[in-house]
């Protein structure tokens, strides 16, 4: 028999979108709502995670990236040009589809007009409203977007160029929009050797030539030459060259590219890694029209603040349909957890509260700026301790703002307030 499901948007001790006068319970059968009633902000504490199934008018072609189980990352020791933190590495990771190009200025212009974002790049109905998703270009890298007459619009001729000058908000807000994400460090490297489980430098092997991608010509890799030295000196039409063996294209050169993951060390091995749960930066990876060659390796990791404008960062997303397969469910990698999924208009919603509880501390416990989990009731520290509670197992895991921020599991996100106020227009609050 079907429990009742508790359905609700976003209660942490943190949050500063909730109406706490029209808080509402919700009660599921079958994947319908059959009933609802008001309660009191104080009885309940929880997060409820979805995925959006919304079609965003935009085409993005994507190629499939099948599972691999231990797949090799990171760099040999002996690979010429490494740094200390591309640290050999095993990782699993689950099915996966991928843009077949670095998304373009034209598409991304048609997010911002979509969702009517100013010349100031601020979305202010998004997850990060405070945060500038993009500037537009000018001078001598005037390769991106302008906003003229209340229009983004991409420079003449620039139209299937990737897109620039879009920060990581701004790269995460796109692929909200589109219904996908920012790929993590380790798909984004496994996808880049395109399919090859070996560390080598580059999907061409040991060399990348002025033929192979788009990058700073005169410094090829190694001992590698070039017949051509003079680079282009500017961002190319997406597709430009050959793609891997996977289909992808330009995972080497043109652009840098946005991932999902904190910049930070390396687990030694994992399934369908996050990375880092905290951090100052975020990765990129791929080098770019002014790279040398050693910074276009498949292993190469480089790294700005979130916030960080440049002419040479652009990003591609990913997509999880067999993650979160429409009332099927869904099973969390990092803990087996099993996540009943619910139908709402076009969104799917995870049904239960989430489970996942890295580390615990009691409710005394509080902070703005660090994750902390907690589970009800509980006053240790012991994550196995929590688990085995009735109340863990009841209620799932509280979180304060910034741990649920972290908490989502890969292919499911907080929803921002354009979200759920499409949610509430449905359900008729």
């Amino acid at each position: 028999m079907k429990r009742n499901i508790l359905f609700t948007a976003i209660l942490f001790y943190c949050a500063l979108t909730i109406n706490a006068q029209k808080d509402t319970l919700f009660f599921i059968k079958d994947g319908l709502i059959v009933n609802k009633q008001s309660i009191k902000p104080t009885d309940l504490d929880s997060a409820i995670f979805y995925k959006p199934l919304i079609s965003s008018g935009i085409d993005i072609q994507t190629v499939n990236i099948p599972a691999v189980t231990l797949a090799s990352l990171g760099s040999k020791v002996t690979e010429v040009g490494r740094r200390d933190d591309e640290t050999p590495h095993r990782a699993t990771l689950s099915a996966f589809a991928m843009s077949k190009y670095e998304t373009t200025n034209a598409q991304y212009a048609t997010f911002l007009n979509a969702k009517k974002i100013g010349a100031d790049g601020l979305y202010a109905k998004g997850t990060y409203p405070t945060e500038v998703l993009i500037k537009a270009s000018s001078g001598e890298y005037d390769w991106g977007l302008h906003y003229t007459d209340g229009k983004w619009i991409p420079v003449a001729g620039y139209e299937n160029h990737p897109v620039i000058n879009v920060s990581w908000f701004g790269a995460t807000e796109f692929a909200t929009y589109v219904g996908g994400f920012l790929p993590t460090e380790a798909e984004w490297e496994y996808a880049c050797r395109g399919g090859f489980n070996i560390p080598v430098p580059f999907y061409t092997f040991d060399c990348l030539s002025n033929e192979d991608a788009n990058y700073f010509w005169l410094y090829p890799y190694n001992t590698c030459t070039n017949t051509i030295t003079e680079r282009p000196g500017t961002t190319l039409p997406v597709g430009s060259y050959a793609p891997n063996e996977f289909g992808l294209y330009d995972m080497h050169g043109n652009v840098d590219e946005w991932c999902s993951d904190w910049y930070g060390a390396y687990a030694a091995s994992s399934t369908d890694p996050l990375g880092a749960l905290t951090g100052d930066s975020r990765v990129f990876r791929g080098g770019s029209w002014g790279t040398k060659a050693v910074n276009c390796r498949s292993a190469s990791r480089d790294k700005y603040s979130p916030a960080t404008i440049n002419i040479s960062i652009g990003f591609r997303v990913v997509f999880y349909e067999s993650k979160a397969s429409l009332g099927n469910g869904f099973v969390d990698s990092r803990d087996g957890n099993v996540y009943p999924t619910v139908t709402i208009g076009n969104q799917v919603w995870m049904a239960e509260n989430l489970k996942y509880l890295p580390q615990v501390v009691g409710p005394a416990t509080a902070s703005e700026t660090a994750p902390y989990n907690y589970v009800y009731d509980y006053n240790g520290t012991d994550v196995e301790a929590a688990k085995a509670t009735e109340n863990y197992s009841d209620y799932g895991v509280l979180y304060n703002w910034q741990a649920a921020t972290e908490a989502c599991p890969t292919g499911w996100h907080l929803p921002s307030d354009d979200e759920w106020r499409e949610l509430t227009d449905f359900i008729g609050e």
